[in-house]
Order: C-alpha cells, then sequence, then structure tokens
C-alpha cells in the first residue's frame, strides 16, 4: 500500500534524523545527571537508560545506513567529496559501536564488591552473580602514605585460587587491576576488622573477627552487638572522624541489639570490657585491615574500544580534507 509505504518511509526518516539523534543524546545527558539518584543500580542499569539507548542505536543504524549507500555511489562524486563520505560513514560506525558496546554493558555486564581481611578466602561467583571458577586469596595488605600520614597507595597481594588452570600471586593497586576470565578486580578502597572475644559469664569464646558493619552474636545471651565504625585514631575533638588513617589511637564504635530493638551504642578501646545487662561481655582484642576490591565483567568494553578508534579515525579524515583545501587554496592565492 503506497500510504503505508509513505508514512513508514517518513517515519524512518525522522528515527534517523540528526535532530532527532542529538535529542536523544541530550535526552540521555540530562537524565543520567539528573535521575542518577533514583535508580539503586545505577542509571546504566535501569530501564530508562536502555530504552533510550536502543533508540539512540537505531538512529546510528539508519544514518550509518544512509551513509553507507552514499559510499556505494562515490562514482558520482569528486575526489573531495568522496573523502569526506568516508570519514561520516566511519565517524557514525565508530559511535553506534560505542552506543552497542554501551548497551551490552548495560544488560550483561556485572559489578559486585568483595571485603577480604588477611588470609580470608572469597568466590569471585558470588560477588558477580556469575559462573567463574576462580576465586581470590588476601595474603597481605599495604597503606602507603605520604610525609603527612594522609594515604598515597593501597596494594593488595592476592592470590588467585583457580582448580583449572595455575594459581599464581599478583599485587592489585588503584588504577591497576587484575584481569583474569575477562573479570576486572580493582583495589577500590579499605576498611577494618575488629577481633573479639563474648560471651554470657567467664571465660569467654573463643576470638572472632568482626568487620565494619557485620554483627557479633553473643554465646549463652541473647543480645548480639554491631560493629559500626573502626576510628584507628581517635580524637574526642574530631567525633567519628579519624585524625589520621593510622592506627596510634584506635575506638570502636558498637551498637547494642536486642532482636532488631537498638538498646544502646558505645564507645570501646581495646582490651575494655563490654558488659550488657550484668549477664552478656564483649571485649574487643585486636585489629586487622580489610582490603575492598571492586569485580567487574564488561562484555562490551572490546566494542567501546572499537568503536572509539573509528570515531577519531571520522574525525581525523572530516577534518583532514577541508585543511587540505585550506591550505591549497591559500598557496593558489600567494600564486
Amino acid at each position: 500500500m503506497p500510504g503505508v509505504k509513505d508514512d513508514l518511509n517518513r517515519l524512518l526518516g525522522f528515527v534517523g534524523s540528526m535532530r532527532f539523534g542529538l535529542a536523544l543524546l541530550l535526552l540521555i545527558g540530562v537524565t543520567a545527571a539528573g535521575a542518577a539518584a533514583w535508580f539503586q543500580n545505577g542509571f546504566s542499569q535501569s530501564w530508562l537508560f536502555r530504552a533510550l539507548s536502543m533508540l539512540l542505536i537505531l538512529n546510528l543504524a539508519l544514518c550509518t545506513w544512509r551513509r553507507g549507500k552514499a559510499v556505494c555511489l562515490l562514482q558520482r562524486h569528486d575526489g573531495r567529496v568522496v573523502v569526506r563520505l568516508i570519514a561520516l560513514f566511519v565517524l557514525h560506525a565508530g559511535f553506534l559501536c560505542i552506543m552497542l558496546g554501551f548497551l551490552a554493558g548495560s544488560f550483561w555486564g556485572r559489578d559486585g564488591l568483595i571485603s577480604l581481611s588477611r588470609g580470608e578466602v572469597a568466590q569471585a561467583s558470588k560477588a558477580l552473580g556469575q559462573d567463574r571458577t576462580f576465586s581470590l586469596r588476601l595474603d597481605d595488605f599495604r597503606i602507603d602514605t605520604y610525609p603527612d600520614g594522609a594515604p598515597a597507595q593501597y596494594t593488595s597481594r592476592l592470590t588467585l585460587l583457580d582448580h583449572s588452570n595455575n594459581t599464581g600471586a599478583f599485587d592489585v593497586t588503584v588504577n591497576h587491576p587484575l584481569v583474569y576470565q575477562g573479570v576486572k578486580i580493582y583495589q577500590e578502597s579499605y576498611g577494618w576488622a575488629v577481633t573479639a572475644v563474648s560471651g554470657a559469664q567467664s571465660p569467654m569464646d573463643s576470638p572472632v573477627t568482626v568487620k565494619e558493619g557485620d554483627s557479633l552474636s553473643i554465646p549463652g545471651a541473647q543480645f548480639k552487638i554491631r560493629l559500626y565504625r573502626f576510628i584507628p585514631d581517635y580524637d574526642e575533638a574530631s567525633g567519628m572522624e579519624s585524625r589520621s588513617p593510622q592506627p596510634r589511637n584506635p575506638r570502636i564504635v558498637y551498637s547494642v541489639y536486642e532482636g532488631d530493638q537498638l538498646l544502646d551504642v558505645g564507645l570501646a578501646k581495646l582490651g575494655q570490657d563490654v558488659t550488657i545487662n550484668n549477664d552478656a561481655h564483649v571485649r574487643f582484642t585486636g585489629y586487622i585491615p580489610v582490603s575492598t576490591l571492586r569485580v567487574k565483567t564488561d562484555p562490551g568494553a572490546l566494542l567501546v574500544w572499537i568503536g572509539g578508534c573509528l570515531l577519531l579515525l571520522g574525525i581525523f579524515g572530516a577534518l583532514y580534507q577541508p585543511l587540505l583545501t585550506a591550505k591549497r587554496d591559500d598557496r593558489e592565492a600567494d600564486a
């Protein structure tokens, strides 16, 4: 039917227009800046980003197809037009690859955190929600500091454990991730854990390790202690903020719960006995650093890299011919 075909051509012309593509780019940018806090897993994982990205991909695919048709008719143009048409085709193809890579990462990419104390082992599959054959063990964690005591670098010494391949030890630092099985392992941050003994009466049970945010159940009692924060260098004037990252004057901020009910909040020194209702006791005996690692997969990373190269090549090609023409015109004018 001619009428339906004409309507479809007009719709495709609108969707594939530069005006529609620029409007989508503007909408994605504004939405990403203003609505990122509305989405629990981030804007790039939201249905809105995926819907807008698919529309933009359709727009770019139509634009690239039109540029490709023009390239197939090169014999009708002079040399300067040929270079420009090829450059624009490559530019659009690069942008299309970038958006396809972003969308692939949004749908199939995974991102998770692993917190490890020295000697602890964690499976990558639990953090990613994907089947992975390897685990990570933290052998050592080091904080390098500047002369004023500020952190300069975090280094995690990891052993990669994989029954299907050889194991190995690796250093992971900020901006220098470990890559294995398509998974990037970044040094994200660090925290602290404390060792504690507890019980309903003396003698107390064997020491256990509690990380910040975790809870310790007291054997023989109905209470539990939550480690809210470890303050390495406590000063009363600084409140909850540590004066330095070095554990020079450590304190433990804890909270006491009976079931889900908050009973008390306190501040304890190392070695200090914390007594709850005269029938439960906790003593914080030591501290250890905890390394927080980010594990991430991005199946669209290669497409983004290829698209970036094509984009640069297209921009160079689009600008190169006008520059040559301008230089030639200048030479002709001087002559």
